[in-house]
């Protein structure tokens, strides 16, 4: 180790570790090709992976393209990934990793390639219950997200605490006064009343109710001062 003091932190157990890592899942990555016909297995057999790909529908599958819409603003599909994660080292494999990292590499995508073809077949059933989802949203201009990811845009790029918001509902218009918290995330159905000021919180709930909340669809724009930081369409 005479001299090597620079390298150190990149010969680490976690570093050589992630790089091992990355460097296998190229590899599946590049064997693959993003396509499943690459693959050895075109259908699910194991029960495990049948119940994951039915939760995965039901329950994720909707969640994720969400998240990703309003993150990223993408609606396409985001490919293959492989998912292996190198198990810790012992004595042997570390020596041996250090001895020869690419042959390593080989060997564990070779075995990952081997034991995990019905699991990686999954992934691209599971990204197909994300494409459904993705045209769904792509197809309907007039689905909520679209309104929640014009929100969350402009009130992320603002340096406003406060905002005033005006709504229509139940045939009712009313403007009032909210922290901007909510406006800066997911609000999955609809804003809450007790980001507002007291005062508007009051006026709020004598014009829709104790128990009422206010959808994006249901906000005609949002001002900042003089500013309109969104207004809806029409």
């Amino acid at each position: 180790m005479d001299g090597a003091d620079k390298t150190l932190p990149a010969r680490s157990y976690e570093a050589l570790r992630r790089q091992l890592q990355q460097d296998v899942r190229a590899m599946i990555e590049q064997r693959v090709n993003n396509d499943r016909g690459n693959l050895t297995v075109h259908e699910l057999t194991d029960e495990k992976f049948l119940c994951a790909l039915d939760a995965y529908r039901k329950y994720y599958a909707a969640r994720d393209v969400r998240q990703r819409y309003l993150e990223t603003g993408e609606l396409d599909s985001d490919g293959f990934h492989c998912r292996y994660v190198s198990e810790g080292w012992t004595e042997d494999s570390f020596l041996s990793y250090i001895a020869d990292p690419l042959a390593y590499a080989e060997q564990e995508a070779e075995r990952y390639w081997s034991e995990n073809q019905e699991a990686m077949y999954l992934q691209f059933l599971e990204q197909d219950a994300r494409d459904a989802e993705q045209a769904a949203i792509a197809e309907n201009p007039q689905n909520p997200v679209h309104i929640v990811r014009q929100i969350m845009a402009v009130m992320n790029s603002s340096g406003a605490k406060t905002v005033n918001v005006t709504v229509r509902k139940d045939g009712k218009e009313l403007t009032f006064k909210t922290e901007t918290g909510d406006l800066r995330r997911d609000c999955t159905g609809g804003y809450s009343h007790w980001h507002m000021i007291a005062a508007d919180r009051r006026r709020f709930f004598e014009c829709f109710g104790r128990n009422a909340e206010y959808k994006p669809e249901e906000i005609l724009r949002i001002t900042y001062g003089r500013s309109i930081l969104y207004e809806a369409n029409g």
